[in-house]
């Protein structure tokens, strides 16, 4: 793998390595991992695990206000994780249905 991207580049390789000794299986996500298209925006690929956890967080934040009668605070709480989700993870993310979830259940 030769993708000079320097840190990350460098990850995927130790990762592939490690992986490649234990399973035929192994194969496939090696290539998945080396892909030209995963090589090519890394930084997409962590920054959409780091969005799934924040929408995930601001999502439990909004139950918790449900839960405690605090509905308002909820709301704003809630239209911030369905605007976050909806922009980066697409309307179709099972993230961005709990977030409208949410919100519905904090407007009833």
């Amino acid at each position: 793998m030769n993708c000079g991207m320097g840190f990350v580049c460098r990850a995927l390789q130790r990762v592939v390595a490690s992986i490649e000794r234990f399973t035929p299986e192994a194969l496939f996500l090696s290539a998945l991992l080396t892909s030209p298209m995963v090589l090519a925006q890394p930084d997409t690929l962590l920054d959409r695990s780091g969005v799934v956890a924040r929408v995930k967080a601001l999502n439990r934040q909004a139950l918790n206000f449900y839960s405690s009668g605090k509905y308002a605070e909820g709301v704003s709480v809630a239209q911030e994780a369905v605007e976050l989700s909806q922009s980066k993870l697409g309307p179709e993310h099972p993230d961005t249905a709990t977030g409208l979830n949410n919100l519905a259940a904090l407007y009833e």
